[in-house]
């Protein structure tokens, strides 16, 4: 059972899932009213593959194929960076979401160009999803997933279940993983409300947001550490 830093709490936990989970869903509606393909979870595209193989559709099972791939790639490139599955503050996190936000950025202006091919940018934006489902951690035996909310709903169902056999639970997990459900949701309900006053910006925007808070993080945490190591 895992750790969490000193230095966090479950409030700033619950605030940060909210947002990874927010700009997930919104990701994923994008993705899907555009391109009717998911990029945020892989149980659609893992069924949209073997329909595929069974029906020889070649041109999209090349898709489907790749966007499975890349999210693969994508949980690589963060496993990599990070390398802990306690969730403690480390630069690592800055670095993973500012290159979360340059794939977004670079996922936007493919799709908005379409003169290289739609589909690298819905492979791009599968990258950075799948980036962003590895960074979850466990936190005192709860796992953060913050893409999907298969994991978040049966999480819910299970704790809940325990209360009605009169078992005790922590009321806080719930609380986190309702969070995070209605950061997906409410992101889904934005997008419908926004996309056509965003128009070329509904993916760009949260890209750009994404480079800034991963700035911001990492530019705080290292400006932290130069302070803790000069009071020594």
């Amino acid at each position: 059972m895992t750790e969490l830093h000193p230095s966090l709490h479950r409030s700033q936990i619950a605030f940060g899932g909210f947002c990874l989970s927010l700009n997930a869903g919104y990701i994923n509606t994008a993705l899907l009213s555009i391109f009717e393909v998911p990029v945020s979870h892989m149980t659609g595209a893992t069924t949209r593959l073997g329909i595929d193989l069974v029906q020889k559709q070649l041109d999209d099972l090349f898709l489907i194929a790749s966007i499975l791939v890349a999210f693969l790639f994508g949980a690589f490139l963060s496993g990599l960076l990070i390398d802990s599955r306690k969730l403690k503050p480390t630069n690592h996190y800055g670095t993973a979401l500012i290159l979360e936000g340059l794939l977004l950025l670079a996922a936007s202006e493919v799709i908005n160009s379409r003169s290289v091919g739609n589909g690298i940018g819905v492979v791009l934006a599968a990258m950075a999803c799948g980036m962003q489902n590895a960074m979850a951690s466990t936190y005192y035996g709860l796992v953060l997933r913050t893409t999907h909310v298969t994991g978040i709903i049966t999480d819910i169902g299970i704790l809940l279940s325990r209360v009605v056999k009169g078992q005790r639970i922590l009321p806080w997990k719930i609380w986190i993983l309702v969070v995070l459900f209605f950061g997906f949701l409410t992101s889904c309900i934005l997008y419908g409300l926004m996309t056509e006053a965003l128009s070329e910006w509904r993916i760009r925007a949260p890209a750009l947001i994404f480079v800034f808070i991963g700035s911001a993080y990492f530019l705080s945490h290292r400006k932290n550490r130069n302070v803790a190591f000069d009071s020594r």
